[in-house]
């Protein structure tokens, strides 16, 4: 950009940045002196024919969905059968069609032709209007589609019948899975190396989901165990998971990447990994579309502690960040003892959509129990980089944290109801936002801060109507509050009923001493079950078994006559 006095090289800007500029020489010559101009070369646009679906299905019904970078016409083929056509107006539109499998492995190719004749605008043009072809080996496996259940365990096979005397393997069961089916986790620690994905399109549906559940026969909980190399990836919709642990996901990994939809997460302990413990986020961040970003999940009377990244200052107990879609909500969750945050809600360049927080506990967050990783330390940060939210975060405790205790993090229209925030290292309660030209819309009824390490930090700008935030019900900085409000300053840990509920054991229960109208009182929700109906018959186990038929002895050794009789191989 010119002006009379100056040109402007460039800038630059971020957090906790210098620069300096020096041995600047600016040299000038007059327009009629200078040499003509060059013609703009054109930005060359390829078609970037992608197809977005994925290599396993649990139906003969499977979506395809591809998108591509210009217009054109894309021709589907399933074992080289076409089978559709696919009209592409917009470049960069996910469009899907729904192709028949066939049991087995099905390749499926598009071919995709640009329109040559398509306006790309100025300075662009097709780098080739030749058709670009794209490809991939779909497998569907029908052979255990009669079952109730299929049994897993960590000596499981992808040989067994997925019955109890011959489980299957966990990778085998979460890709041949359908619709009201259940995966059982059969006890004993399941040492994993790779991910384990439920993908895209391995679905159950709002009338029967998917199962996966600890065995009720178990006599300790199952522990999937990712040894530092990878994590478990949710994508898949309709899907109820319970009973079971993860652990030491690779670093910057979460132990469970919750990308899928209308999926419960129930009594589940996520704990030592290499990032956050459940991370609810689109798994393409954000290139999906926003259909695609995960809605309507529950988080539901699961823990987290104990994670950290290398560094030390991402990994949160539990977060939904970046994309993150409608009616996300975590119920009856405890965070502690994680290198960052309890929770994280943070939003960045777009805003995530509303999340509900309830009945949840946020304490000792900062660093791990070791001591040896530190990050920032809130117990719940709701937002960020002033993008608007309007999460809800009710009846939770937050204590004793590195940080502030519940913190909007500049998100301007945060609610609270009927929290109780005690003792956090800086504000129990901060609901601010520093920017003048940001209207926040706080709204806090029934908050009960105690014994703050610094005073609450509430700074309303604009539009912000004080009395939604500063009213009857709020105790901010311990106004009116006493010890004896509560049942015990003590804590003595956290339990959990026998319904999955928290037990605080009378630490920060109020009296009916305390106000009325405000602070937490635990209540929660109960968590779920699955009655687990064994299979009246199951199918062979599929492989090779071996049949000792008989065993002659000598003196002078031994030989044995054996059968080798081959099983039914699945497809």
């Amino acid at each position: 950009q010119l002006d009379k006095d100056f040109v402007y090289v460039g800038f630059a800007a971020a957090r906790n940045m210098e620069a300096t500029v020096s041995n600047v020489t600016l040299t000038t010559i007059d327009p009629k002196d200078d040499k003509p101009a060059e013609e703009k070369p054109k930005q060359q646009v390829k078609s970037n024919l992608k197809i977005k679906s994925p290599e396993v299905a649990n139906t003969e019904n499977y979506t395809l969905t591809i998108t591509a970078g210009v217009k054109g016409t894309a021709e589907v083929s399933v074992n080289g059968t076409k089978v559709a056509t696919i009209d592409v107006k917009n470049a960069g539109e996910y469009l899907s069609t729904v192709v028949k499998l066939a049991d087995g492995s099905n390749k499926i190719s598009v071919k995709f032709t640009p329109d040559a004749k398509q306006d790309l605008g100025e300075g662009k043009e097709l780098a080739s209007t030749s058709p670009v072809t794209a490809e991939i080996n779909v497998k569907f496996n029908n052979y255990f589609a009669n079952q109730k259940n299929l049994y897993v365990s960590p000596k499981g096979s992808k040989y067994g019948n997925g019955g109890p005397e011959h489980p299957l393997d966990i990778y085998t069961a979460v890709s041949v899975v359908k619709p009201g089916q259940t995966i059982v986790l059969m006890e004993g620690t399941y040492k994993l190396s790779s991910e384990l994905k439920i993908y895209r399109g391995m679905d159950g549906t709002k009338d029967a989901l998917i199962n996966m559940v600890a065995d009720p026969n178990a006599k300790t909980r199952p522990v999937i165990d990712f040894q530092g190399k990878a994590n478990m990836m949710a994508v898949g919709n309709y899907w109820y998971f319970s009973g079971f642990d993860v652990t030491k996901s690779a670093d910057g990994k979460p132990g469970i990447y919750v990308s899928g939809s209308n999926c419960t997460f129930d009594n589940i302990n996520a704990y030592s990994n290499g990032d956050c413990g459940i991370y609810v986020r689109s798994e393409g961040n954000s290139s999906d579309p926003k259909e695609w970003w995960p809605k309507n999940n529950l988080i539901l009377n699961c823990t987290a502690y104990d994670n950290a990244d290398a560094a030390g200052g991402n990994a949160d107990g539990f977060a939904a960040k970046f994309t993150v879609g409608v009616g996300n909500v975590f119920d009856g969750c405890v965070a502690y003892n994680n290198s960052d945050d309890g929770w994280d809600l943070y939003a960045r360049g777009v805003s995530i959509e509303s999340v509900t927080i309830r009945n949840c506990v946020a304490y000792n967050n900062g660093q791990n129990l070791d001591g040896s990783r530190k990050g920032d330390g809130n117990g719940f940060k709701l937002g960020g980089e002033n993008m608007p939210g309007a999460h809800v975060i009710e009846n939770s405790i937050a204590f004793n944290n590195k940080a502030n205790g519940i913190t909007c993090n500049s998100c301007p229209d945060i609610k609270v109801k009927n929290c109780t925030s005690y003792n956090n290292g800086s504000s129990n309660i901060a609901l601010y936002n520093k920017n003048t030209f940001v209207n926040t819309n706080f709204e806090a009824n029934g908050v009960i801060s105690y014994k703050g390490g610094a005073k609450d930090d509430l700074i309303p700008q604009g539009t912000q109507d004080k009395s939604k935030m500063e009213n009857a019900t709020t105790y901010y900085d311990g106004a009116g509050i006493t010890d004896a409000m509560f049942k015990s300053l003590e804590f003595k840990g956290i339990a959990r009923k026998a319904d999955g509920t928290i037990d605080m054991q009378g630490f920060l229960e109020l009296t009916d001493k305390a106000p009325k109208d405000a602070g937490a009182r635990m209540t929660g929700t109960v968590s779920g079950s699955v009655t687990i109906t064994p299979d009246d018959e199951l199918p062979p186990a599929t492989g090779f078994e071996i049949v000792i038929v008989a065993a002659l002895i000598a003196l002078s050794g031994a030989a044995a006559l054996v059968l080798i009789r081959r099983r039914r191989h699945s497809k």
